[in-house]
């Protein structure tokens, strides 16, 4: 659901606006370490930084349980006169001014049309759907079955420039309530738009504190009007460096958390990040190739756009790239673990990647 360029620049003038609002809020209550989705005010930092953080924490400490959790359908699901006493809170008023309430109204009572019923009124070569506003008023007045209203009472399209700021104000009084919770317990909490982890070091007479535990976080959710995908939440025990299954005790378990896993020793790129990665670039190299055979091409096309984006160095020794690529974000993911007892190799793990990449690009040159 993408929004109209004009109504992009005004959702991101009032996003600006709750930004900073929010921001002083975070504070005030002592969750700004807590949301970590969204935010403006943390630059230079990206999941990277995150995942390792709550990886150190753990190693950090002989015994842990750990909650990983993922709301279920989470934009979709932001009840409406929740949000509104939210926002009302943050801006500190008893009532939203007219130019609030209608750029809210605009982006709960959203109108959203499905690309394929306008799929056939796109034109290439302009890249546009409609030449003009007029076009589209016609189009509208004359396809009025083609368009749908949210009204529902729930959910924001998760697009806009207001969809990442509306979620963490949403969330404002359950992040409170968890973090006081945890920080009682010497914890941490963190939550990454929907997805949430908390660690929470224990001693071998911890068990009926973490079943409080669970019950109230899940008590709180629900008083929200969210609810957790029971598959994808996850508890797990730390104990001698290996983490367990809370509920068995007895099996070796993995955490997948922003894209990284950890075994409680080790940290790997998820791995279905390295086969979208593979992925891309065979494709960017068979669709290069297609059209060299097409055109009957002496030299492979869009190497300007291949080599950078798909190898460090540009495939040419000593030559690097100013362009930002997933080997890169590698190089990135390296630097955060040359200090500290956690471990992570992520070159080791694309090294073979990378050369039959390499072999089909020289294969096809």
């Amino acid at each position: 659901m993408y929004a109209a360029h004009l109504d992009g620049y005004i959702y991101r003038y009032y996003a600006d606006q709750l930004n900073a609002r929010y921001n002083q809020m975070a504070l005030k209550h002592h969750i700004d370490s807590v949301s970590i989705a969204y935010r403006d005010n943390k630059s230079g930092m990206s999941n990277i930084q995150f995942a390792q953080e709550a990886f150190a924490f753990i190693a950090a400490h002989p015994r842990c349980y750990i909650r990983v959790g993922d709301f279920e359908h989470f934009f979709d699901n932001l009840q409406h006169s929740y949000l509104k006493r939210q926002i009302k809170k943050v801006l500190q008023m008893e009532s939203l001014p007219e130019d609030w309430y209608k750029v809210l109204r605009s982006v709960t009572h959203y109108t959203y049309v499905e690309r394929m019923a306008v799929a056939p009124f796109y034109d290439k070569r302009s890249k546009c759907y409609f030449k003009s506003a007029r076009d589209y008023r016609k189009f509208r007045r004359e396809h009025q079955d083609f368009f749908t209203i949210n009204r529902k009472g729930v959910g924001v399209p998760q697009g806009t420039a207001l969809s990442g700021i509306l979620a963490n104000i949403y969330m404002l009084d359950i992040d409170d309530r968890i973090q006081k919770l945890v920080q009682d317990y010497g914890g941490m909490y963190r939550r990454y738009s929907d997805d949430t982890i908390i660690i929470i070091p224990i001693d071998a007479d911890a068990a009926a504190d973490i079943r409080k535990i669970d019950k109230e976080i899940c008590k709180w959710i629900g008083d929200a009007c969210l609810s957790e995908q029971e598959e994808k939440t996850k508890r797990y025990l730390y104990r001698d460096g290996m983490l367990y299954d809370a509920l068995t005790s007895d099996a070796k378990r993995t955490i997948d958390y922003l894209g990284f896993t950890f075994d409680g020793r080790e940290v790997k790129v998820r791995q279905k990040c390295i086969y979208k990665f593979e992925r891309k670039a065979n494709t960017a190299i068979h669709h290069a190739e297609a059209i060299k055979r097409a055109y009957n091409l002496e030299q492979l096309p869009f190497k300007s756009s291949i080599l950078p984006y798909y190898f460090s160095k540009g495939h040419k020794p000593g030559k690097r790239t100013a362009q930002s690529n997933f080997l890169n974000y590698l190089d990135r993911v390296k630097g955060e673990y040359l200090e500290g007892d956690i471990i992570c190799k992520p070159k080791q793990q694309v090294a073979h990647l990378n050369r039959k990449i390499r072999r089909s690009y020289n294969r096809v040159k």
